[in-house]
């Protein structure tokens, strides 16, 4: 319900497909394309495997920021397996309209997760081929952890100034 809900989201990154909202939240075709270039920078950043689509708009913005030509047509639970390895899955999105009327329903929602969750876990990814650099290549970087003095002079690093 809310960020003091208790709930905590792991292993996941959330976005959308068009990062403003538009006169009656209702986004053109045009808008999501100009948006696609930052989608494509956040998802370069990203060590993905799995994408849930929620909507057929998004799924439309998704290939096409992917470049997919050859996709399966829009439905609930269909995938679209990418050249790579990694993997889109598609939900109709959870709008007021679509749960009212029972086009989506909890249960249909709740069955995206664990399909998203063995996509995830099966679909194995060289590191090349994800963006990222293997563990082993990283350089791994000790951080001083940041500790509040506790006064108005805000935050200084631990063991020292």
């Amino acid at each position: 319900e809310h960020r003091d809900d208790g709930l905590r989201l792991l292993g996941a990154y959330i976005t959308a497909i068009v990062h403003c909202v538009p006169p009656g939240n209702k986004p053109t075709p045009q808008e999501r394309d100009n948006c696609l270039p930052h989608l494509e920078r956040e998802l370069s950043l990203l060590p993905w495997r799995v994408i849930v689509a929620l909507g057929s708009f998004a799924y439309d913005g998704v290939c096409r920021a992917f470049s997919v030509r050859k996709r399966p047509a829009f439905g609930h639970g269909v995938e679209a397996p990418l050249e790579d390895g990694r993997t889109i899955i598609c939900s109709y999105h959870p709008s007021q309209q679509n749960t009212q009327t029972g086009r989506l329903t909890r249960e249909m929602l709740d069955g995206i997760s664990p399909r998203t969750r063995l996509a995830a876990l099966s679909r194995t990814l060289s590191p090349k081929r994800a963006g990222v650099s293997p563990p082993w290549r990283r350089r791994v970087r000790r951080r001083r952890r940041l500790r509040c003095s506790g006064s108005h002079g805000g935050c200084r690093r631990a063991g020292g100034r």
